[in-house]
């Protein structure tokens, strides 16, 4: 019973909101939440963790000579060689790996309209932070 118990705190800590409260970063009709006590930068689109070892990034991209988001998977695929496929569907593209700045990244790819994608980029530093950058990453969504 003990190790039930456990195993069920241990998941809703894992599963559950890792913070408590969210801000949204929005970038050309696209959006991210981040945990409250990430600095979003004046610019938008763009958040840091206080101990600055993630950062978020958000946009729309359109690309005039896709023209589907099977298309898009491929370029996004081809701009981020040497990632991993974490998760593909017919509606999300998730890659894990090295980003162009050579930190490590979750990359996330969702269509929005027949050629307008949301893009979200989460670059971590450590592999302890991992998993946070998954949970960011995770939330992309069209703005509303």
């Amino acid at each position: 019973m003990r190790k039930i118990i456990c195993t069920l705190a241990l998941g809703a800590l894992l599963c559950g909101s890792a913070w408590a409260a969210d801000k949204t970063i929005k970038q050309r009709g696209c959006e991210l939440s981040v945990p409250e006590t990430w600095t979003v930068e004046s610019k938008g689109g763009e958040a840091n963790s206080p101990d600055k070892k993630l950062t978020a990034i958000v946009g729309q991209a359109g690309f005039f000579s896709v023209e589907s988001f099977a298309d898009a998977k491929k370029m996004a695929k081809g701009a981020n060689e040497g990632n991993k496929v974490t998760k593909e569907t017919a509606t999300e593209l998730e890659l894990e790996g090295p980003s162009m700045f050579d930190k490590p990244h979750v990359y996330r790819v969702i269509p929005t309209g027949a050629k307008t994608f949301c893009v979200g980029e989460v670059m971590y530093s450590g592999a302890a932070a991992l998993p946070e950058a998954r949970k960011v990453a995770r939330t992309l969504k069209a703005a509303k």
